[in-house]
């Protein structure tokens, strides 16, 4: 009898070089490579990857069940919380950009955006407002003066 093909940390999936398994491999780096450069914002403060991802076709059936396509990038709704079905989903680059740690939020008659949201939103010149902002002038008069 041959020996099975494979084993726990190499089975053959069909993925190796896809952009999905360069997403799934970059993922892992990222949260247990203390070596990766990007280590210190995942792993290095305790994001995890649920033990179901582990196998590259878990991680795969749920990307394309979800709605994985080429011109989305996995993103953790909560950024605090770890990559797991219940909080991942496929997101453009601007809903990545406005999920990130290191955002700046805005309150505006009583609504909240974060900054580069509020800029699109009213048409202004965001390095303005973000300067008048960090100045401590109010939002009102800060989009007046960036308008």
């Amino acid at each position: 009898m041959a020996a099975p093909l494979g084993n726990k940390n190499h089975t053959i999936h069909g993925g190796h070089g896809t952009r999905l398994y360069i997403i799934w491999k970059a993922m892992r780096q990222r949260c247990h490579d203390s070596k990766c450069i990007r280590y210190a914002n995942y792993g290095g403060r305790g994001i995890s990857i649920c033990a179901e991802w582990d196998n590259f076709s878990e991680f795969r059936h749920w990307a394309i069940t979800n709605g994985y396509a080429d011109a989305l990038s996995i993103d953790r709704i909560d950024v605090n919380g770890n990559y797991e079905p219940s909080n991942c989903r496929w997101a453009d680059l601007i809903t990545q950009a406005n999920n990130k740690t290191n955002n700046v939020i805005i309150e505006f008659e009583g609504s909240i955006f974060t900054m580069a949201e509020f800029c699109r939103e009213k048409k202004l010149k965001y390095k303005l407002f973000a300067k008048y902002i960090k100045r401590g002038m109010s939002v009102a008069d800060a989009m007046e003066k960036a308008s």
